[in-house]
C-alpha cells in the first residue's frame, strides 16, 4: 500500500481517537498522529530516514482493518 492509498483511507474513514498500537506505543490523539505522519512523509519523499513513519502509519492501518 502506498502513501496516497493510506492518505485516502484516513481521509474517508473514521478511527478511534486513542489507540494501543503495540506494546510500547499508545496513541493519545489519532488525528494528530495520522496528520503528522502523512505530512512528514509527503515532505520527505524517498528519504529512507522517514521509513519508520510509514511503517507506524501502515501498522495503524493494518490493525484498524483487521
Amino acid at each position: 500500500m502506498n502513501l496516497q492509498e493510506l492518505k485516502g483511507y484516513f481521509e474517508n474513514n473514521k478511527y478511534p481517537e486513542q489507540f494501543h498500537l503495540d506494546d510500547s506505543t499508545f496513541i493519545i490523539n489519532s488525528n494528530i498522529f495520522v496528520k503528522s505522519h502523512i505530512d512528514y512523509l509527503t515532505s520527505n519523499p524517498g528519504n529512507i530516514l522517514f521509513i519508520p513513519y510509514y511503517n507506524r502509519l501502515l501498522l495503524f492501518y493494518e490493525k484498524l482493518t483487521k
